[in-house]
């Protein structure tokens, strides 16, 4: 931040020619806040994309969900703790999950889902 006292200075250089004064304290300014500003953005628009795990995974993923919702149907012990998105029997709301999350996440529901396979058919 200039004081007024550089302020008073930096007029006196430039007092012939306000409008460079001007554009020197405008572009400081500018720069000053431009580069991280700039980074905070891109950031924001680059790291979601590069984590989000690809469409053939995604299908992937959610075809093996329908089928672990059907298996799960077709033995009373598992419909108990069949609650949530996690059992839909939605091809696209799983898809468009796993679409928005990584794959660690996806992997994570899946392995949720087969765990609960696991306890309840034995």
């Amino acid at each position: 931040m200039t004081s007024r006292w550089q302020l008073s200075e930096y007029c006196c250089e430039y007092e012939d020619n306000l409008e460079t004064f001007m554009t020197i304290e405008t572009n400081e300014g500018f720069m000053k806040y431009s580069l991280p500003l700039t980074a905070a953005l891109l950031a924001a628009l680059l790291i979601p994309a590069a984590r989000a795990a690809d469409r053939q995974f995604c299908e992937e993923y959610a075809h093996s969900a329908e089928r672990e919702v059907h298996q799960a149907e077709e033995h009373p012990k598992c419909r108990h703790g069949m609650e949530g998105s996690r059992w839909t029997r939605d091809f696209h709301a799983h898809l468009d999950w796993c679409l928005g999350v990584d794959r660690r996440a996806a992997d994570r529901e899946r392995e949720a889902r087969a765990e609960h396979l696991r306890h309840c058919e034995h």
